[in-house]
């Protein structure tokens, strides 16, 4: 799924970093400034909503975070944005939703 999403930001135009578990995730958005955050809900070592409470409590001004998750059902996407997530893209990934959440939220900061 990362390499999928990888190659579909890249032909975007999006220059892409990877994680393969949260835990790297936060580590990762803790040192570098990025613009938007795909999180996949479902990770190793630690899940992306867990990731995306951590990005939030420890980064000053955190990037917009989208997950990316295979359940899409009013409940889920509540679930999302309530651990701070802004907006969410369901699998299948499709190119149209990247672009509507890469216009929507790049470069925007939760504290905008």
């Amino acid at each position: 799924n990362r390499l999928v999403l990888s190659k579909q930001l890249s032909r975007l135009g999006c220059e892409v970093d990877l994680a393969v578990n949260g835990a790297e995730a936060v580590a990762k958005v803790n040192l570098t400034d990025y613009s938007l955050v795909f999180m996949d809900c479902r990770m190793p070592i630690m899940d992306g909503f867990m990731a995306t409470q951590e990005i939030i409590r420890k980064v000053v001004s955190p990037p917009p975070i989208i997950a990316i998750t295979a359940n899409t059902t009013p409940e889920d996407q509540k679930h999302c944005r309530e651990v701070g997530m802004v907006d969410f893209v369901g699998k299948p990934v499709r190119k149209t939703e990247l672009e509507r959440v890469i216009a929507r939220w790049a470069n925007k900061r939760s504290d905008a």
